[in-house]
């Protein structure tokens, strides 16, 4: 099993906070976002 995340973008306010992530998970791994 895999998570594939790809061209992901987030705003808060109506402002751009980040935008263009990507990331891969494979069974087994975790992503910790702070």
């Amino acid at each position: 099993m895999r998570l594939i995340a790809e061209n992901l973008g987030g705003e808060r306010g109506g402002e751009t906070v980040f935008s263009g992530i990507g990331f891969t998970l494979e069974k087994g791994e975790a992503l910790i976002v702070t």
